[in-house]
């Protein structure tokens, strides 16, 4: 049976991201913490609405970081690889009074 602890979605203000907020929350054991991330979740209504609904989705936007990544040449001065891990320690103390909140892949809250 599929019944994970925590669980990050990107592109969750619209289509398949929001379809799978919604369908997590339907499981018979739903997830503890749904990290919903999108890039303007100041203008993802229906996801709001979701998540004002429910106080496991938590709606965030995170910045990566400029990555080494083979699409741009791998000039950026972060590993993937590190940005996951830092990004981790992001979602392990996140909850639900991080609503709506911009974090960096070193956990530092910006403004939005």
């Amino acid at each position: 049976m599929f019944a994970p602890k925590s669980v990050l979605i990107t592109g969750t203000n619209r289509s398949l991201g929001l379809a799978l907020v919604r369908q997590l929350l339907e499981l018979a054991s739903p997830p503890n913490h749904i990290f919903a991330c999108c890039r303007t979740p100041h203008n993802a209504e229906e996801l709001k609405c979701v998540a004002n609904e429910n106080p496991s989705v938590i709606v965030m936007k995170l910045d990566p970081g400029w990555l080494a990544k083979e699409i741009g040449g791998g000039i950026g001065p972060t590993p993937p690889e590190e940005s996951a891990k830092a990004l981790l320690k992001v979602f392990a103390t996140g909850t639900e009074a991080h609503q709506g909140d911009f974090y960096t892949h070193q956990g530092e809250q910006l403004p939005f």
